[in-house]
């Protein structure tokens, strides 16, 4: 499951061993779970054959009087390697609520019943997916996704997630990093290839032979990324104070460098401005995905809509392994005793009573939802995207996808030639590209018709030859509250999984995980998350 420990069975995992003192008899509704019958549970540690066990183990279990039980259970969970090393605890009778069923809920949610946990997932909405969702165009019937999303080979949890839900035939990766561009100042085309060098060698290859750049800027960009990655090596505190603005500032890159090979990377997976988007999570963007091994820097994409790449399968999975998942499900409360949550009230004035709660929402929903029980989640700002679809009559003369520099178009994907499956409209002879614009503060705000205007007339600066292409239909998808907007300060305060609510976790794009709130965050979080909780139960 997670580095170090195995994959937990649904005899791994222990109930409280005793009433919670909080209560007296029946006073408990909520974690009143039965206690071990037997012999005392370091009894049965001491029984577990010592000949299975690494020669450390069997010292650690020798020595279980003096580590203590939590030391002790500690140590277990993190040498084992297989769950019959692991003493056979009963499987606890509450659920773990998982609250939010988009990527982050639905990823621990998977994560917990595999693990052998009893979950329910809570969702208010009436579909699940969250912010990385697909829809069906009611004028074509075509299924579409709210956002165009972009995976990279360095995304690991998220790339682990999508083949164990059974969903890793749907991706489609690169052999190698290819990101072709159009400078739409002078139309030129270009492409950053990384050569087939071990790493960091591919990424320098690719920016010295960029052709965007003159000689000199691609010496100062070679430059400013080793910087970048002698800061992070160093974990320098200026990274927590300065904007990515402020840290080309200080590597000294040109103004070239930064419009044609800098910020397209930045708005991209940040989803915010150079001069607003902190510097940490970018730096560490460059050293997974750029400055990492070779099939780290490669682009990933999905050959299938987002709810049939990870909804769908996910939540067939989940009901594979006995959870029970639940749409129109609103939390209005909390309810907890002291330092544990007890469960939730849904919003028909039903009780869950919980073993574990999972908090799996966005942030200003987890602010709201918090608050109450005393658990501060920081004030944050939020940054769009803007997602322009278009259906041509013929078929565009575009790559698979490509960066646009010096237009308010950033990104096109030619979903026509990603997609594996044939679209309804295709029958009619449509083909389908959509149109990316991150950190779209401005844009967001335009007409409908300002934005298909804007991104067609760019497209066909791009491509002169979609000049005889005749648009069929086009659709635009605002989400104003994409991601939060990861500012210095808000990075500073990014919460950990953990809370003073004992019993109850956080997951989220939005959380601390070092990343940008991109997918690979909020997969990163739910396995996090999942570790904390599964610890307290088992301490518990």
């Amino acid at each position: 499951m997670w580095p170090g420990t195995c994959v937990l069975s649904p005899r791994t995992l222990c109930a409280r061993s005793r009433r919670s003192p909080h209560f007296g008899p029946g006073g408990s509704h909520a974690l009143d779970l039965p206690a071990l019958t037997g012999p005392h549970r370091s009894a049965k540690f001491q029984r577990v054959r010592a000949a299975r066990h690494p020669a450390s183990l069997r010292k650690t279990l020798a020595g279980a009087r003096r580590l203590g039980p939590f030391a002790l259970v500690s140590c277990i969970l993190r040498r084992a390697v297989s769950s019959k090393t692991l003493p056979r605890l009963p499987r606890p009778r509450l659920p773990v609520a998982v609250i939010g069923g988009g990527f982050a809920g639905l990823a621990a949610a998977v994560e917990l019943a595999q693990s052998g946990l009893p979950v329910v997932v809570l969702e208010a909405r009436r579909k699940l997916g969250g912010r990385a969702v697909s829809f069906v165009d009611a004028a074509t019937g075509d299924e579409i996704d709210n956002g165009q999303h972009a995976l990279m080979g360095c995304y690991h949890e998220t790339l682990r997630f999508l083949e164990l839900i059974g969903s890793g035939t749907n991706l489609v990766r690169q052999d190698v990093l290819r990101v072709p561009y159009v400078d739409l100042a002078n139309g030129r085309h270009a492409v950053l290839e990384a050569g087939r060098w071990p790493s960091p060698l591919h990424m320098a290859s690719a920016i010295a032979r960029f052709p965007l750049l003159e000689a000199r800027q691609r010496l100062e960009a070679l430059w400013g990324g080793l910087k970048c990655m002698a800061l992070r090596q160093r974990n320098d505190p200026v990274l927590a104070h300065i904007t990515v603005q402020e840290l080309l500032d200080l590597c000294r890159q040109s103004s070239e460098a930064r419009a044609k090979l800098w910020h397209p990377i930045v708005i991209a997976t940040l989803n915010e401005l150079p001069a607003r988007a902190a510097a940490r999570p970018f730096v560490e963007v460059l050293a997974r995905a750029f400055f990492s091994g070779q099939r780290d820097s490669q682009f990933v994409f999905s050959r299938v809509p987002l709810n049939r790449l990870y909804v769908h399968q996910a939540t067939q999975h989940l009901t594979k392994l006995g959870a029970v998942v639940h749409t129109a499900a609103v939390v209005e409360r909390i309810l907890v005793d002291g330092d544990r949550a007890l469960g939730v009230r849904l919003r028909d004035g039903s009780f869950v009573p919980v073993a574990g709660i999972v908090c799996a929402v966005p942030v200003d929903v987890a602010q709201r939802l918090l608050a109450p029980i005393g658990v501060s989640i920081p004030t944050v700002h939020f940054s769009p995207i803007v997602s322009v679809h278009l259906w041509f009559r013929e078929r565009p003369p575009l790559p698979a996808f490509v960066g646009l520099l010096g237009s308010h178009t950033q990104w096109v994907f030619d979903r026509s030639s990603l997609w594996r499956e044939p679209r309804p409209s295709a029958a009619s002879g449509t083909y389908l590209a959509s149109a990316v614009i991150s950190a779209a503060h401005e844009e967001v705000h335009w007409t409908d018709e300002q934005l298909v205007t804007t991104v067609t007339e760019e497209l066909r600066r791009a491509f002169p030859a979609l000049a005889d292409v005749r648009l069929h239909h086009a659709s635009v998808v605002r989400e104003k509250r994409a991601t939060p907007s990861l500012t210095p300060e808000f990075e500073r305060q990014r919460p950990s999984a953990r809370t003073p609510i004992k019993n109850l976790v956080l997951a989220g794009d939005w959380t601390n995980t070092g990343l940008p709130a991109t997918i690979e965050s909020a997969v990163a979080s739910a396995r996090e998350a999942v570790r904390n909780v599964v610890l307290q139960l088992v301490h518990a």
